[in-house]
């Protein structure tokens, strides 16, 4: 397994797993707020909700 650090420019020129590359897209896209994806978004909203209930009947 080869590591690197390169230009973001040359990013085309390598070999990079599909998944690995969007990973890299989405980190390079200075988004506002991280990319967790819908399943994973929906997951983490509903554990959210769940921690409020519990809190509320404390």
């Amino acid at each position: 397994m080869e590591r690197a650090f390169v230009d973001p420019s040359r990013l085309d020129e390598l070999n990079i797993h599909p998944s690995m590359r969007m990973r890299i897209d989405h980190g390079l896209s200075r988004r506002s707020e991280p990319y967790i994806g819908e399943g994973n978004l929906r997951l983490l909203k509903s554990h959210a909700g769940n921690a409020a209930a519990r809190s509320q009947r404390s």
